[in-house]
């Protein structure tokens, strides 16, 4: 089966009491199974933080991954600013995790709510850039917090083969979609969608950052940009058929930024997307 088929084939209590932190260990990057999420630390000189079906992690530009949190499986992840997280997934005995926030870089969690008609297992989850205040989750339906994560409402069916979120920089209301038929777009917390790129193109990653640049990873066409003024322009295009699946944007640096491929491999760029070196490699 080619390479792009497989990838795609498989992305398929409120109580606020802290977790414990699990002992520090170190182990190479490649060693780690299935990253959901990727973002930059909250010193962006201190490496990427990254949630995995093992727990959270700290890598350094070496490639050495150093464990910070328990060993649940973290599918949601967003970074909402500074050393402040946010995430869901499911723990290994079974359940969902809810919605869980970090203020200390991932190393310790909180349940702070169990999203609507939850316990949730969001899979994906963005932050919005327009007011950080706003939070979208992927739980079949859309989900969207005003408060910081609080409390949830579902705001409409999330578009059909949904991978990956993002919200928009224009609006709190605004998010694209990255789904299997293409990249989507709502103005309107979710509720209504229309086609924002090619049709039939799958878009595995999308990320916007709060300068107002939205990045869009297609499968066979590569990594794209739409700036301020609603422009597309095509940045790196080959990655030996890999795919994106997460993107990360450093908030203190324009231009460097860093990717989950399909094959667990973690890449950063120092050029706006136009260039790509391989983290431990």
């Amino acid at each position: 089966m080619h390479r792009h088929l497989i990838a795609l084939a498989a992305l398929t209590s409120i109580a606020l009491t802290p977790w414990v932190r699990a002992a520090e260990d170190s182990v190479p990057v490649a060693s780690l199974a299935h990253m959901h999420g990727i973002a930059f630390a909250a010193d962006p000189s201190d490496g990427l933080v990254l949630a995995t079906h093992q727990g959270v992690y700290l890598l350094d530009a070496q490639g050495q991954a150093r464990h910070l949190s328990r060993t649940d499986d973290f599918m949601g992840f967003a970074h909402i600013e500074g050393a402040r997280f946010v995430a869901s997934g499911h723990p290994a005995v079974g359940g969902n995790l809810g919605v869980l926030l970090s203020e200390n870089g991932g190393k310790d969690w909180t349940v702070i709510s169990d999203g609507a008609g939850g316990p949730v297992d969001f899979h994906a989850m963005s932050v919005s850039p327009a007011d950080t205040m706003t939070i979208y989750g992927l739980f079949g339906d859309i989900q969207v917090s005003r408060d910081a994560g609080r409390t949830w409402n579902k705001t409409g069916s999330a578009p059909a083969g949904t991978i990956d979120l993002a919200a928009a920089p224009d609006a709190a209301g605004s998010i694209f979609a990255g789904t299997r038929s293409g990249l989507m777009f709502s103005g309107d917390f979710g509720a209504n969608w229309s086609l924002s790129g090619p049709q039939g193109v799958p878009a595995t990653a999308v990320e916007a950052s709060a300068a107002g640049d939205v990045y869009a990873f297609l499968v066979g066409a590569g990594l794209f940009k739409r700036d301020t003024r609603g422009k597309w322009s095509a940045l790196a295009a080959s990655f030996d058929e890999r795919v994106m699946l997460h993107i990360a944007l450093d908030p203190a640096n324009p231009g460097h930024m860093a990717a989950v491929l399909d094959d667990g491999a973690i890449m950063t760029s120092n050029d706006d997307g136009m260039t790509w070196q391989t983290i431990g490699n």
